[in-house]
């Protein structure tokens, strides 16, 4: 993809792809799919959605390690990019965090 054209989280994507091979570190991304956003923003606005999606945000974004970064992805997806996390370790943060988004739900 063109540098140019890159979107920002393509482009850490990108540069967490670089150091990961450079420094043989491993990194992860968990995607966070909300799940029945859509029909909040079918029933009760695009606002109502909105917060729905910074709520879930703002938990993950609070539970996150400070190497960690956290971006919407789509629609009702974010993004989670794990560094130094392999597949394990990205499966144990993954449900730590549902767990404390289940909690303050």
């Amino acid at each position: 993809m063109s540098e140019s054209r890159a979107s920002p989280s393509q482009r850490r994507l990108d540069e967490e792809r670089y150091f990961s091979v450079r420094y043989s570190d491993a990194f992860s991304v968990v995607l966070v799919d909300v799940n029945n956003l859509s029909t909040v923003k079918r029933e009760h606005g695009q606002a109502a959605g909105d917060e729905v999606l910074r709520r879930a945000a703002g938990c993950i974004e609070g539970a996150k390690r400070p190497s960690d970064v956290v971006a919407r992805v789509g629609d009702d997806e974010l993004g989670m990019i794990l560094q130094g996390c392999d597949e394990h370790a990205a499966k144990q943060e993954r449900d730590r965090r549902r767990r404390l988004w289940v909690s303050a739900a």
